[in-house]
C-alpha cells in the first residue's frame, strides 16, 4: 500500500488516502465502480486487513525481539567468556612471567655452576697430568728397583746356596764325627754310604748298598696316578675290584697324599730328613709319619695337591 496526499476535484485540499487503481491491483474487493465510472474505495474493509498486517508485523517484531534477546544473551555469555579468558590469560601471563623469572634465575645458577665445573675440570686435568707424570716417574723408579732387586735376589740365592751347602756339610760332619782338614775331606765306607765334602762346602753322598740306601729321591703322585719309566706321574691306575691294588701293575693305588719309601737302612731311631724339590703352584708341607724298621718309612703331604711332588730324603743315625 502506498499512501498518497491528494486534493478533491470539488476543492477539498490536502487529503490523505490511497489511489483506487493501485488498491485495485492489490485488493480488488476494496474497489467499487461508482456512477459516472469513478472508482471508489471501501475503506471499512481496510481495517481488518491492517489489523492482520499489524498482527503479522507484531509477530515479526516479537520474533525479532526474541532473536535480539537471544543474541544479547549470547553476546553477554560471549562477553563473560571473553572476560574469563582475559582473566585466565592475565593469570597465565603472570605465571609465565614468574616462570620466566624462575627459569632466568635457574639458568643463571646453572651458568655459574657450569663455570665452576669448568674451572674444577681444568684443575682436575692439570692434577691428572701431574699425576700421570708422577706415575711415569714412579713406574721408572719401580722398574729400576725391580732390576736392582732381581740382581740382589740372584746374589742372595748364590750366597744362600753356598751357605746352605756349608751348613749341611757342617751338620753331617758333626753327625758323622768327621774331622775337617784343609782341602777335601773324604769319607769312605761309613755304614751304608760314602761322602765327600768339597772345598766349596758341597757335601756329596754316595749310596753303597742298593737295598739299604740312606739317601734318595721319591715322588708322591696325584690320586690314581703312578710313575712311568721317565719318572713322571702319567700312568693311570685301575682298581675295579676296590682292593687298593692296581689291576695292571700290582702296585698300591696312590691316594695323592702318602708314599712308602723302601729302604732297609731305616731304623726306629733314625732321623729322616725330607726336602721338596718340585716347583709347586701352592705351598706344600711334607712330614714323616711312620717308620717300619728295616723296611720303609712313610712320607705324607699335609696339604694334598694335584701336582707331582718330588722330594729328596736321607737317613741319619744319631750316636
Amino acid at each position: 500500500l502506498n499512501p498518497q496526499q491528494f486534493d478533491y476535484i470539488d476543492g477539498v485540499k490536502n487529503q490523505f488516502g490511497f489511489i483506487a487503481q493501485e488498491i485495485q491491483a492489490l485488493i480488488p474487493e476494496m474497489v467499487k465502480v461508482q456512477q459516472g465510472g469513478m472508482l471508489g474505495l471501501q475503506t471499512d474493509m481496510l481495517l481488518p486487513i491492517m489489523v492482520k498486517a499489524i498482527q503479522q508485523q507484531q509477530a515479526q517484531i516479537t520474533g525479532i525481539s526474541n532473536s535480539q534477546l537471544s543474541i544479547s544473551n549470547e553476546f553477554s555469555n560471549t562477553n563473560n567468556q571473553i572476560s574469563t579468558l582475559i582473566l585466565k590469560t592475565d593469570a597465565n601471563i603472570t605465571n609465565l612471567s614468574q616462570l620466566q623469572t624462575s627459569v632466568d634465575g635457574q639458568l643463571s645458577i646453572a651458568g655459574q655452576n657450569i663455570s665452576e665445573l669448568m674451572e674444577k675440570g681444568t684443575d682436575q686435568e692439570v692434577r691428572l697430568l701431574s699425576l700421570e707424570s708422577d706415575k711415569l716417574e714412579q713406574d721408572s723408579r719401580i722398574s729400576n728397583l725391580e732390576i736392582a732387586l732381581q740382581e740382589q735376589i740372584v746374589k742372595l740365592e748364590e750366597m744362600s746356596n753356598q751357605e746352605l751347602n756349608f751348613a749341611w756339610a757342617d751338620l753331617f760332619a758333626s753327625i758323622l764325627d768327621i774331622d775337617e782338614t784343609n782341602g777335601d775331606v773324604n769319607i769312605l765306607n761309613i755304614k751304608n754310604f760314602s761322602a765327600e765334602i768339597t772345598e766349596t762346602g758341597l757335601l756329596v753322598i754316595k749310596v753303597i748298598n742298593n737295598d739299604a740306601p740312606t739317601i734318595g729321591t721319591a715322588v708322591i703322585c696325584p690320586a690314581m696316578k703312578e710313575l712311568n719309566e721317565e719318572g713322571k706321574c702319567e700312568i693311570s691306575q685301575i682298581d675295579e675290584d676296590s682292593d687298593s691294588i692296581d689291576d695292571n701293575t700290582g702296585n698300591v693305588i696312590s691316594n695323592g697324599k702318602k708314599i712308602a719309601v723302601k729302604t732297609q737302612a731305616v731304623k726306629n731311631s733314625s732321623k729322616v730328613f725330607v726336602t721338596i724339590k718340585s716347583k709347586l703352584t701352592k705351598e706344600a708341607t711334607l712330614m714323616v709319619t711312620d717308620i717300619n724298621e728295616n723296611e720303609s718309612f712313610d712320607v705324607e703331604l699335609v696339604n694334598p695337591t694335584e701336582e707331582d711332588v718330588t722330594f729328596d730324603w736321607w737317613i741319619v743315625e744319631m750316636k
